[in-house]
């Protein structure tokens, strides 16, 4: 993905012809977990227009962790959340990106925090 400038997302869809949200779907069906984890999972990336507020909250921190530099690979530096969960919250992008920017420090100290008690 980042030798091609290809999101991680766009790669899983070109090389496997699904990606790790419909995958994680599709375990969590045969794992007969609950229909609304199924589709906070199913939905976490692109939540639909008619998204609950678990999905949207879910999209809202994939994002944040994304934009704050909490993942494996693909960080963004501009905070993308989909129309439908800004709709689904209430909320604008230029207020949700100031509470995220008010709370990033406390959120960096808890997450040190809790890598430090675990790799003591």
């Amino acid at each position: 993905a980042q030798a091609q400038q290809q999101t991680q997302i766009a790669v899983e869809t070109d090389v496997l012809g699904i990606t790790h949200a419909e995958v994680g779907a599709a375990l969590a069906t045969r794992w007969q977990l609950p229909d609304a984890l199924i589709a906070v999972i199913r939905g976490h990336h692109n939540p639909p227009r008619d998204a609950s507020a678990t999905i949207a909250l879910t999209h809202v921190a994939d994002a944040a962790c994304r934009t704050m530099g909490f993942t494996f690979k693909e960080r963004k530096p501009e905070l993308t959340i989909s129309d439908s969960a800004l709709d689904r919250l209430h909320l604008t992008l230029p207020a949700l990106t100031a509470l995220l920017s008010s709370v990033e420090p406390e959120i960096r100290a808890q997450v040190g925090e809790t890598f430090a008690a675990i790799f003591k």
